[in-house]
C-alpha cells in the first residue's frame, strides 16, 4: 500500500533501473509483482530466471526500452504476465523526479564536463513568474568518449519550454547545426554525440514548470 496515493503498490518498483535482476520469486502482490519506469542505456538491465506469479495486477510493467527479459515464468497474474507501455503519467513522471538524488541544477547558462562512464542527473527550477530566456548547458567528455543524453520527462507545452540538443560547442552552433528538438524528436532519444561535446539549449519563454529531468552519460562508443 502507498499511504500517499492510498494504492496498492507494486512489490518491487524501480525508477530508474540499473540492475540485473536474477532468481528472485514475486507472488502474491495485490498490484503488480515487478514496475520498472526506466532503463538505463548501456547497463544492460535484465530479470532472468525469475518467477512472477499469482500478483493482482500485472506480472512486469516496463515503461522504458533497453530492458532484456529472460528465461522467465509469468503465471496467474490477473491482468498480465508482461506490459510494455513506453507512456506515463504527470504523477508517475513526478515520482521519477523526486526519486534523483544530487541532481544539477540547469538555471542558467553552464558547462559540465562528465567523467568517463559517469552519469548526471540535470533537472530544471518550477518558477511562477513569466519569463523569457535562453540557458546553454554544454557537455563535454574525454577524448574517445561520447556524450549521451536521455530524456526523463518534459513540458509537453513546447511553446512555453522549448528544448534543443546540439551536436556542437555552444559558440559554435550555427542554423545547419545537427540538432534534436523535443518533443518532434523523441523517437531519437537517446541521442549521442559525434564528437566530444553537446550542447542542450534551453528557450523559455512563459512559466517554467520544472519538469524538464535528464540523464547526461559519457560512454566509450566505437
Amino acid at each position: 500500500m502507498d499511504p500517499a496515493a492510498i494504492i496498492y503498490s507494486p512489490a518491487i518498483r524501480i525508477d530508474y533501473n540499473l540492475h540485473t535482476l536474477e532468481h528472485i520469486t514475486v507472488s502474491d502482490n495485490l498490484a503488480d509483482g515487478v514496475l520498472i519506469m526506466r532503463n538505463d542505456v548501456y547497463a544492460g538491465a535484465r530479470l532472468a530466471s525469475s518467477y512472477i506469479h499469482d500478483n493482482g495486477g500485472t506480472g512486469v510493467t516496463i515503461h522504458g526500452s533497453f530492458f532484456e527479459l529472460y528465461n522467465c515464468r509469468l503465471t496467474g497474474n490477473r491482468r498480465a504476465g508482461f506490459e510494455y507501455n513506453p507512456s506515463y503519467t504527470a504523477d508517475e513522471a513526478l515520482q521519477i523526479r523526486a526519486g534523483i538524488r544530487n541532481p544539477i541544477m540547469f538555471n542558467r547558462t553552464m558547462s559540465l564536463f562528465v567523467d568517463n562512464e559517469n552519469r548526471y542527473f540535470v533537472v530544471t527550477p518550477r518558477r511562477f513568474v513569466n519569463e523569457t530566456w535562453t540557458y546553454d548547458l554544454q557537455v563535454n567528455v574525454n577524448r574517445l568518449y561520447k556524450v549521451v543524453v536521455d530524456v526523463i520527462d518534459y513540458n509537453p507545452e513546447t511553446q512555453a519550454e522549448l528544448v534543443t540538443i546540439y551536436d556542437s560547442r555552444r559558440q559554435s552552433i550555427r542554423p545547419d547545426t545537427l540538432h534534436w528538438t523535443i518533443d518532434e524528436d523523441m523517437v531519437d532519444f537517446p541521442v549521442v554525440s559525434q564528437l566530444t561535446y553537446l550542447t542542450i539549449r534551453w528557450r523559455m519563454s512563459g512559466i517554467s514548470s520544472g519538469r524538464l529531468a535528464f540523464v547526461l552519460r559519457s560512454s566509450e562508443l566505437f
